[in-house]
């Protein structure tokens, strides 16, 4: 048997196998199934052998559940098992098959991942395709391997496999050879900024040109390098070249940056960084010309490939995650790698012109990766209809054959005027040509302003610019005299009722701000609701401009509008992700405090149990109830504010109080507390006991910042009739990313414990109408400062 998940080993299943063909009947039919687990290896390779053990485990209890009890399952070894299925025709055989591929649509739990995996697997019948052991397994392998290759769940072996496993071979046989025989290039893919046009980068992408195969797919040869173990040497040889053309480009006057993608096994590599390293050195390349893109399946063991990959920035080398979208990683991890850029996968933009469910994707992945600052580089671009959707949601880049194929490195340089003219020169010219048509169908259609036509060609430049935007000029007085075409595809405009359709909350305001441009002279900016020509409300953000003439007044007013309803769907989607996740941390955290206690506690249960008390454990157990009670009072705090009680509050002895509270600690902690107040602070009406909650988690946070001695500066005074204080330290300090985010609700400050006690102070602060401020710098502290008023007292 086998010792990991009970299954009878390879020994038991040859001497089962021999056995049933000694004493088959003459019509008796059976079959041999070799199950091969897809992505096993990545799971080992990120997560550990643990984790692959837990994996194997899963996968042999949803095996079983899908077979019949006549038939039997072995364990092959590694991520292979073997399926014996008794008095079975093919038919037959293939109804099993397909329950094995069901069981296997639902992801598999490993540890705290949704694992998705799949099987290939391969067939051989007896007594059709063998009569022994030895050719029954061997042929069953055979076409495993090939259900592997294309893709398929299952494959029936025939003859005609073996002829392709002899081609596997000689084709492994030769790629050994083909670096040093020069048959190995690269080509390099631009990538465009998508409103300038100018290449903001090269992917290298690996050919084999065989003298006998001729060009050879890397579908076909990567995967087996792969199972090779050549993808090593290749990916090393692919850096040094990329990094090598890079820098002849850099002196030809081209200063881009090249994409390299590196495989699983190479990201992991122990020496990784040296090799990227030497290649930079050897060809003179700054690092910052080097992008290095790797898949969001690659990222499964989040510590590792996180320190990985900001070992790489700190080189200055950029980071991309390739093909976004297509694996699993959620934005709570993406937020924590230090990349640069999310790559679109091409299958996302190949159906975007009919695809409701694509540009939806599309269209969130753009808001959510500049919500984190991070670049969006579109992959797959065919088409102008692909080209105009991700300009006009802002997607800053883009690769694909409606630019160009790859290219060889000597045609780059050749190529790069005709590159930028496909969005630069050219898209001008064209917008400008489409724009004087779109100019003259609406002068025809709407005649009442055929007066102002000579005016709008005055300004037609600045409305050229932006004739895919929604384009109105209003005159001085804030009455509609142009709409363009643009409009026409979702507003009803021809009537010039403008404001008939704005929603009657944001109506007043927009006439307002169109009627003010003409004292203030100055941009306008805002977001209003207009009714869709098919009846449902969709957002518009303008920016109103102000046409000034040579005499100073106000002449017309121009309004760029862009309808942003989805975007800020996604945003709002966004954020409720954000929420989520944060809340996830935020509960993680209570339960990791919470369990601590309860954990002394019941050691000490069990102590008692069998028979060992001393006096001293008691202590310990209060200690522990009463860490308990601390955190169910913070979590009561936030869920339910406390009502504000007023009393006169003498500041100064307050304070001392708080102070004196923590002296002993801060003795034992090489702490030393400055209390600084004003002559002034005296008296001040608030609740005490509020105040003193502020105060207490304020100078906790600093001791617990404070790791091996240092100071905690309290400094309190009065501005007008606000009481202000601080604490200032002089601890490990709050990165810049998460002191964005304090005061958010749901977050917390900590890298462990529940952080609700700065949550609660946020609480409290602004319950007592006023503001709380928070500064600092790694290394070197942090200051928090808070000012509230004086209360009245209830009558």
């Amino acid at each position: 048997m086998n010792d990991l998940i009970g299954l009878p080993n390879r020994y038991n299943l040859e001497k089962y196998i021999k056995q049933k063909i000694c004493t088959k009947t003459k019509e008796e039919q059976f079959a041999i199934a070799f199950i091969n687990l897809n992505r096993f290896k990545l799971v080992n390779d990120s997560l550990g052998y643990r984790a692959g053990d837990l994996l194997l485990t899963q996968v042999a209890f949803r095996l079983k559940k899908a077979i019949s009890k006549k038939d039997i399952l072995f364990r092959q070894g590694g991520d292979e098992f073997i399926l014996l299925l008794s008095d079975v025709d093919k038919e037959q055989a293939s109804s099993i098959l397909r329950n094995i591929q069901y069981s296997f649509a639902k992801p598999f739990k490993v540890d705290t991942y949704d694992f998705q995996c799949s099987v290939s697997i391969g067939i051989s019948l007896y007594p059709k395709d063998g009569e022994s052991t030895e050719d029954l397994l061997r042929f069953a392998n055979v076409a495993m391997y090939h259900a592997k290759n294309m893709g398929y769940t299952y494959e029936y072996f025939h003859t005609g496999l073996l002829e392709e496993k002899i081609n596997r071979l000689k084709i492994e046989h030769e790629l050994i050879n083909a670096m040093d025989k020069g048959e190995l290039s690269l080509l390099y893919q631009p990538k465009l900024n998508l409103q300038t046009g100018n290449i903001i980068g090269l992917e290298a992408l690996l050919r084999w040109n065989h003298p006998e195969y001729g060009a050879v797919s890397p579908e076909v040869f990567i995967p087996i390098a792969e199972e090779a173990g050549l993808i090593a040497s290749i990916g090393e040889w692919v850096l040094y070249e990329a990094c090598r053309q890079n820098a002849i480009l850099h002196s030809q006057g081209l200063s881009t940056i090249v994409s390299v993608n590196l495989s699983t096994k190479q990201f992991y590599q122990e020496d990784l960084v040296e090799v990227i390293t030497s290649a930079l050195k050897m060809n003179g390349l700054d690092p910052r010309f080097l992008e290095i893109e790797i898949t969001e399946s690659m990222t499964v063991d989040l510590s590792k490939a996180t320190a990985i990959l900001h070992k790489l920035r700190e080189m200055g080398i950029q980071i991309s995650i390739d093909d976004f979208g297509t694996g699993f990683s959620s934005l709570n991890y993406i937020k924590n790698f230090p990349v640069n850029t999310l790559k679109i996968d091409q299958s996302f933009i190949r159906d975007l012109h009919n695809n409701l469910y694509d540009k939806t994707i599309v269209k969130t992945i753009i808001s959510m990766a500049h919500h984190l600052n991070l670049k969006v580089v579109a992959e797959g671009i065919e088409t102008e209809e692909h080209l105009a959707f991700l300009q006009q949601n802002h997607c800053d880049g883009g690769q694909g054959y409606f630019f160009s194929k790859p290219l060889p490195p000597q045609e780059i340089m050749q190529k790069i005027e005709a590159l930028q003219q496909t969005l630069g020169i050219t898209k001008s010219s064209k917008e400008k040509g489409m724009f004087k048509k779109k100019l003259q169908k609406t002068l025809r259609l709407q005649p009442s302003i055929a007066s102002e036509k000579h005016v709008l060609q005055e300004k037609y430049q600045l409305i050229a610019e932006h004739a895919t935007d929604l384009l109105s000029v209003f005159d001085s007085q804030g009455q509609l005299i142009y709409a363009s075409p643009s409009h026409d595809e979702m507003l009803d405009v021809h009537k010039l009722d403008y404001f008939q359709n704005v929603h009657p909350e944001d109506a007043p305001l927009l006439e307002e701000n169109l009627k003010n441009m003409s004292q203030q002279k100055a941009p306008i900016q805002m977001e209003y609701r207009y009714l869709h020509k098919q009846n449902y409300w969709v957002l518009i953000d303008s920016l109103m401009t102000p046409v000034i003439s040579k005499g100073g007044y106000v002449e017309q007013i121009v309004a760029i509008g862009r309808e942003i309803t989805e975007k800020r769907k996604a945003e709002e989607l966004l954020w409720n992700t954000e929420k989520l996740a944060v809340v996830g941390e935020l509960a993680a955290g209570i339960a990791h405090e919470i369990r601590n206690p309860i954990t002394s506690i019941k050691g000490f249960v069990q102590l008692f149990q069998s028979g060992v008390v001393k006096e001293e454990y008691f202590n310990i157990i209060y200690a522990e109830f009463t860490s308990l009670e601390e955190i169910i009072s913070e979590l009561l705090l936030i869920a339910k504010p406390q009502a504000i009680h007023v009393k006169t509050i003498n500041v100064r002895k307050l304070l001392k109080e708080v102070w004196k509270f923590f002296y002993s600690e801060c003795e034992l902690k090489a702490i030393h507390i400055d209390l600084i107040m004003k002559d002034e602070v005296r008296f001040f009406k608030g609740d005490p006991n509020q105040l003193k909650q502020i105060m207490v988690h304020l100078i906790k946070n600093s001791i617990e910042a404070i790791q091996n001695g240092g100071k905690i500066t309290i400094h309190a005074s009065y501005q007008s009739s606000n009481l202000v204080i601080s604490v200032k330290d002089n601890g490990k300090g709050i990165s810049k990313n998460r002191l964005a985010k304090l005061g958010e609700p749901f977050y917390s400050n900590k890298e462990k414990g529940t952080g609700l006690g700065l949550m609660a102070c946020f609480r409290i602060v602004k319950q007592h109408n006023g503001v709380m401020r928070i500064e600092s710098e790694e290394s070197i502290g942090t200051t928090v400062m808070f000012s509230i008023p004086n209360q009245e007292e209830p009558n």
